[in-house]
């Protein structure tokens, strides 16, 4: 009988041994080697441990001295080898390379084969996830760990100079006026004056009370930069469906109540045409609306990542963010869930460049209290405050008037203030107040 088993074939080795010797050789040419290495890799890059220790001793030490390599080696817990297994390797690499100036070609594979390594243990956990029962999002945030890590080690690779060509260049055209540093607008004179927008890589946080608005504010951005700026926009609703969504800014385009919308027989037929033009224009924009009920962080990174490359995205509002979730946590870990939710919403801005508005609630406490809200009260906020590019409140001092004033609490690139926005709740919508308010 055929022995499946006993006629399988071994598993491919995912390292590639000469390529890490071509890194260790060119360390040992000269602590420059050193220090270049250190930028393109780390020790979890090298497959073979030897390598692997010899990398990290001599990046620890900022040396390529072979006598201070050697003792740094002995004194490393648990190190295995003895002083002639390093010579050796040492002789061994250095044979191998033609040049140290031909380091980064050596990085290249060294860090493909850690990226499949990674890709296979991610695959075993996975099988092992299935077996166990685990849920999808749980089991899939894995490959999403392993793509995200993959990103940001290509991101690593700009060098000092190309950046700030990079910068000379932004600068002269903005000179030139090729370039407008103006972001996605918020669609409010005053706002965009003190903001100049939402620039890609930004991540913006407004937070309200219940009931002020916050849903209202991301709404009337998002319908102002996809409809008047024709800008591509994704509106994740995490509390209300696409007919809600939709509903209200229809209300806010056209003006009308949003309870007339639904009243049998209550619109005029102008209004009835208001409604067709509108609902057109919203059908032709850049808008699109995302409800699936208990949304992971894990379907929001996907999404965003393949919407942004098939139809090239400016700004992402997410409404909001105490329902997002993150797979793996306790209900009593909320806080530091919280927190690598904000973490991973600011590197997404950065890493797919385009700017996220986030909405969110402000804790009950401060919700009870009569006086302004500042950013520590934003509900279970973890590192919100120190992650997000701008925080800004927005707050009704008199539940009875219609006067909302949107706090700029933290601006990285601007000033802070407030400036006076009128909340139209009928129709869903703010509008300025009056221009360039203190």
């Amino acid at each position: 009988m055929y022995d499946v088993a006993e006629h399988e074939l071994p598993a491919p080795l995912l390292a590639d041994s000469d390529a890490e010797k071509g890194v260790i050789g060119c360390m040992v040419a000269g602590d420059e080697h050193v220090a270049k290495a250190a930028k393109l890799l780390k020790p979890e890059h090298f497959y073979d441990q030897l390598n692997r220790a010899m990398f990290e001793s001599m990046v620890e030490s900022n040396s390529a001295d072979r006598v201070r390599l050697l003792t740094t080696l002995k004194k490393r817990k648990g190190f295995g080898y003895d002083t002639g297994a390093v010579v050796l390797r040492i002789q061994e690499s250095e044979g191998l390379i033609p040049s140290a100036h031909n380091l980064t070609f050596y990085v290249e594979p060294v860090i493909e084969f850690a990226q499949k390594r990674a890709l296979r243990d991610a695959l075993n956990k996975a099988q092992s996830g299935l077996n166990d029962g685990l849920p999808f999002t749980e089991i899939a945030g894995g490959f999403d760990s392993v793509l995200t890590d993959d990103e940001s080690s290509k991101r690593s690779d700009d060098e000092h100079k190309d950046q700030l060509v990079d910068l000379l260049d932004y600068l002269e055209k903005c000179q030139s006026g090729e370039v407008d540093p103006m972001g996605v607008p918020f669609g409010f004179q005053d706002l965009d004056h003190m903001t100049r927008g939402i620039k890609p890589g930004d991540m913006f946080v407004v937070a309200a009370r219940p009931g002020v608005g916050k849903t209202t504010f991301g709404l009337n951005v998002a319908a102002h930069a996809a409809m008047n700026c024709g800008k591509g926009v994704m509106f994740f609703s995490l509390e209300m469906d696409h007919r809600q969504i939709h509903k209200r800014i229809l209300a806010a385009r056209t003006k009308i109540d949003l309870r007339r919308l639904e009243t049998k027989g209550a619109l005029r037929n102008n209004e009835l045409q208001q409604v067709g033009l509108h609902t057109a224009a919203m059908r032709k924009s850049n808008l699109r609306v995302y409800d699936k009920p208990g949304m992971k962080l894990y379907d929001i990174r996907a999404l965003c990542r393949s919407e942004v490359k098939e139809r090239g995205i400016d700004l992402i509002v997410i409404d909001y963010l105490q329902l997002v979730k993150c797979s793996g946590f306790r209900p009593s870990e909320r806080v530091q869930e919280v927190t690598e939710i904000s973490v991973s919403i600011k590197n997404l801005a950065r890493e797919l460049g385009v700017g996220i508005l986030v909405l969110a609630q402000v804790n009950r406490e401060s919700a009870r209290a009569e006086r302004r809200p500042r950013m520590s009260d934003i509900r279970e906020c973890g590192a919100v405050e120190q992650d997000a590019d701008s925080v800004m409140i927005l707050h009704q001092p008199d539940p009875e008037e219609s006067l909302v004033e949107l706090v700029i609490d933290k601006q990285r690139n601007g000033n802070t203030g407030s400036i006076k926005l009128v909340f139209e709740k009928e129709i869903n919508r703010f509008r300025d107040d009056s221009p360039f308010s203190d």
